[in-house]
């Protein structure tokens, strides 16, 4: 004799009823058997009372509060180490920013022929040539910068 059943309807989100749907089919089961199976389960550790006891409630509280230690341990240190690699990367960058500056103005400066080129065309040139000594390489550096004036002037 089978126990009697009663129809329950439920109204399920689409994530709730996404997660269902795939864990029946990968069990080779349907969504109302996972749901089953599911209250079983729950309905099971609820009665074993697990979280329900002082004792339980006690030892939950003291790991909830070492694991929020720990956590904010971890983001400080995390926090910490991004300070220091943003400081290491930042510095050289600063650098050889203010260093092609530099240089722009100075080749401005020491070539009459430049008073009439505009900044951003030599930072171009510039551009054009890292360019192609990533690509290339650092052994062919005469040739990448003649290749780049040919570039820049056709």
């Amino acid at each position: 004799m089978t126990a009697a059943t009663k129809n329950v309807s439920v109204k399920l989100d689409s994530k709730l009823y996404t997660a269902l749907k795939t864990r029946a089919e990968l069990n080779d089961s349907n969504v109302s058997d996972e749901i089953r199976s599911l209250l079983r389960s729950a309905l099971a550790a609820e009665g074993l009372d697990l979280y329900g006891n002082e004792v339980a409630g006690f030892i939950r509280g003291v790991v909830d509060a070492r694991m929020d230690v720990a956590a904010l341990d971890i983001e400080r240190k995390l926090d910490a180490a991004e300070d220091r690699i943003a400081a290491v990367l930042s510095r050289p960058m600063t650098a050889a920013i203010m260093a092609g500056l530099m240089s722009a103005d100075v080749l401005k400066a020491s070539y009459a022929s430049l008073d009439d080129v505009p900044v951003a065309d030599i930072w171009k040139n510039y551009l054009a040539q890292a360019g192609e000594l990533s690509r290339a390489g650092l052994g062919r550096i005469d040739e990448v910068k003649l290749h780049a004036r040919e570039r820049a002037d056709g």
